[in-house]
């Protein structure tokens, strides 16, 4: 196994060649992708050798924001927590992942190797020769991969659509984005919409004069909508979305956009409903054996139940919108009740879990089992490899689209990373919805992210 494994866009190749060099003059072992055999699966043989690497060292540049496969090895080497070293060769922003590590300008760098900044980064990987043991890999987990969707508290239509639909979206972003075609995962829902509302909801445009009619129901994205968001864009408009470039873009895509307001300022209304239900203690439904009981708990339990199910898989928990607030509060439980529980991935898309009624009531709710000067609001301790939270710039119901400055690390330094997305998202009667889910599981980014998680196609 190597010392370092070398991450880079192609465009970049001439100063990856020169700091491969300078490094295995100073005894380092690099692997680099030049070294990788014909006819092997590419995505089991990198996560073998990131596996194996004693730390990561990422090139940096204006390249990389193009480059999927960096981007997979940076979230391969999160996963399975394989420090990662910056190096800046320009003055592009780093991408996501590793722009709050701290990070080595090599920007004027002439190839010698007395430079300040190299010894610098050869100091820092002076500690790699003797990593501390990493946890647990996740191929020990019985079982096959299992992604685990957990929709919003808005009416849908039937489980077996909603399930189909979700899918559907999913794979879609995996081929068009990605290049799968046939992931090796299973997939399964949480549903509970049959528990709150009478009928569900369906698409029969005969009929679309009916209060239950969805103009909404799964459709495939047109050629070429499926983009990135714009990286230069993301680092200030996430911590600055008053700032210039922040503004520039919102009015830009504001411009184009107007008729989501009104469709908006409803959807914000709804969701302040649904937190009105979620909180309310007063409010009681049927559960699964028609007992009465507080609606909440009977909510927490549907994502109880099935996540207590696979316990000792490698498991993904997407939840979207109103369903993330759900199932962090199951996460945060499930880490009191059997500490030994562990889930892998935590994402969250289009989520409220930034709105201050909610951030109140995790802080009341939690504090009593937070240590004095630790904010009860951080990532849950089960999740053991990364939370991940995407949202669109126009999506109002995850108006805070940047989590990671309200919620801080676990203890195993789990802290949410936040990627700003584009959801394409057209209903059948032409009007965009950007908290829409089918929009946010074809997106690039959580494409991206699916893909380092499964490893392997069939």
């Amino acid at each position: 196994m190597s010392d370092v494994f070398l991450s880079y866009a192609r465009e970049d190749i001439g100063h990856a060649e020169l700091l491969v060099k300078v490094l295995e003059a100073e005894g380092w072992s690099v692997f680099w992708d030049r070294d990788i055999p014909v006819g092997l699966n590419w995505f089991d043989f990198i996560e073998e050798k990131i596996g194996g690497a004693g730390g990561v060292v990422v090139i940096c540049s204006s390249a990389v924001k193009n480059s999927k496969f960096v981007k997979i090895e940076i979230q391969e080497s999160i996963r399975i927590e394989t420090p990662i070293f910056p190096v800046l060769i320009d003055d592009e922003t780093p991408p996501m992942g590793v722009r709050h590590l701290q990070a080595v300008d090599l920007s004027a760098w002439n190839g010698g190797s007395d430079d300040d900044q190299l010894q610098k980064l050869i100091s820092a990987l002076s500690r790699i020769k003797n990593p501390r043991p990493k946890r647990r890999k996740t191929e020990e987990k019985s079982g096959p991969l299992t992604i685990i969707g957990v929709p919003s508290l808005s009416n849908q239509p039937s489980a077996e659509i909603v399930l189909e639909f979700w899918r559907k979206s999913i794979l879609e972003g995996l081929v068009k984005n990605s290049g799968i075609a046939n992931p090796e995962f299973d997939f399964m829902m949480v549903f509970w919409a049959d528990l709150i509302y009478k009928c569900p909801l369906h698409f029969d445009r005969d009929m679309d004069f009916d209060n239950l009619f969805s103009a909404e129901p799964y459709v495939e994205a047109k050629p070429g909508v499926l983009k990135s968001y714009v990286d230069e864009f993301s680092d200030e408009g996430l911590h600055q979305p008053q700032s210039s470039v922040g503004n520039l873009v919102d009015q830009f895509r504001t411009s184009i956009a107007a008729e989501l307001a009104s469709r908006m300022n409803q959807n914000v209304e709804k969701c302040l409903s649904y937190l009105m239900y979620y909180y309310n203690l007063d409010r009681e439904i049927r559960d699964r054996h028609g007992t009465m009981r507080v609606a909440r708990s009977v909510l927490m339990d549907e994502v109880g139940h099935v996540l207590k199910a696979l316990k000792g898989r490698r498991i993904m928990l997407l939840a979207h919108s109103t369903g993330s607030i759900v199932a962090y509060d199951v996460l945060r439980d499930l880490g009191r009740s059997d500490p030994s529980f562990d889930i892998d991935l935590f994402v969250t898309i289009g989520s409220p879990l930034g709105h201050l009624q909610v951030k109140v009531n995790i802080d009341r709710e939690r504090r009593q089992y937070t240590n004095p000067g630790e904010s009860p609001l951080r990532t849950p301790t089960i999740v053991s490899r990364g939370w991940h939270n995407y949202a669109d710039r126009l999506d109002r119901i995850a108006f805070n689209t940047h989590l990671r400055d309200d919620y801080g690390a676990n203890e195993n330094g789990i802290q949410v990373e936040d990627s700003l997305v584009l959801n394409d998202y057209v209903g059948i009667d032409g009007a965009r919805n950007p908290n829409k889910a089918y929009g946010y599981l074809r997106t690039p980014e959580l494409s991206n992210l699916i893909t380092t998680f499964v490893g392997s196609v069939i």
